[in-house]
Formats: C-alpha cells, structure tokens, sequence
C-alpha cells in the first residue's frame, strides 16, 4: 500500500471515532457559549495555527449566515506583529498566552488547537486560560498529553501522524460548523 492510500486509510479509520463523547461535550459548551453571547479564542502553532483561524472564519462568518448571530471566534494567531512582537519582547512561550487576562473574561472559551498537545506556548495558554477562569476546549492527537490534562474537554486523535491528525481537526471544525446551521439555522443552505 501506497503512503497516500495509506493515509486515506487512516483517515476513514479514524473519522468514524469523531463521534464521541468528546464532541458532543465540546458542542455543547459552544452552545452554551453561544447562546450566552460568549467569545471563543483559538490558537495553534503551525498547520494547527491556520486550523484555528479557519475555525474562526467558519465560526463567526459562517454560522452568522445561517442563523442571524455569530459564534464569536477571534484567533490568537493571526495578527502577526502582536505575536513576534510577544514572542520578541516577553518570549515565544507567552506568544498566545500574554494577552488573554486582558481580552477574556470569566465564562469565555479558549480553544486550542496541537496536534502533539506539547507544544510549549500552547500548553501555557491553556494554563493561563484555566487561571482566567476560561472553559479550555482542545484538540489534540497523540496520546493523552499535557493539553489534555489542562482542558476541560479535549477531542484526542489516536494517530501520530501529524497529516492525518491536522486533516481530522479540520473536520471538526467543519462539523462543529454544520451542527450550528443545522440546529440554530433560519433556513436550509447547501
């Protein structure tokens, strides 16, 4: 078998497992959020950094047209002078976490997104999420890691892959999408 049929493989393997405890639990917090007028923070590094904007864009755009109210989303990652300068002046552990005492309140959500769950920077921003008094929702793959440990509720990916894990997180963001429109949607939209 071929590294890209191998993939697949996996892929349609895993895909199935998304539908779990995990993501029902997440769902339900971003209702919550949502219904509460809440706002989700994301973030990542690398691959996992461009999931979390895309998250946003699917959050707050997305939902907004299916259902007349946004899912406030604002990504941690993507102004880039605020965090080189972070990362420059206070240190790239701090690069997602520095700001959020000041930009969240108590009930708001930080979502992040790692495909090890060990990722320094990552692992601080959820430790500083906690002491914010933020849910922290995460994705992660791997085995269970220090993300996990930290997050209220966290979707694991059993796979070390780091492909395989990035292209199922990109799913749940889409479903997370699709069940907004689906259960808070004005009218059907193809």
């Amino acid at each position: 078998m071929n590294k890209l049929s191998s993939h697949l493989l996996e892929i349609s393997q895993k895909v199935t497992g998304l539908e779990c405890e995990d993501l029902t639990a997440i769902l339900e917090v971003l209702e919550t959020c949502y219904s509460k007028n809440r706002t989700v923070f994301v973030a990542g590094n690398g691959g996992s950094a461009t999931i979390a904007a895309h998250f946003a864009t699917d959050w707050s755009k997305g939902i907004l047209e299916s259902t007349s109210k946004s899912l406030k989303t604002i990504s941690l990652n993507s102004n880039l002078g605020l965090m080189s300068a972070i990362s420059n002046d206070v240190g790239y552990q701090s690069s997602i976490s520095y700001l959020l005492p000041q930009f969240a309140t108590p009930g708001d959500i930080l979502f992040l997104v790692s495909s090890s769950g060990a990722s320094p920077n990552i692992v601080e921003a959820a430790r500083i999420g906690k002491e914010a008094e933020m849910c922290v929702l995460s994705l992660s793959g791997f085995n269970k890691s220090k993300l996990w440990e930290l997050s209220d509720h966290c979707l694991t990916i059993d796979s070390f892959d780091y492909q395989v894990i990035e292209d199922l997180h990109s799913i749940v963001g889409h479903l997370v999408l699709k069940h907004f429109t689906e259960k808070f949607g004005l009218n059907e939209k193809s």
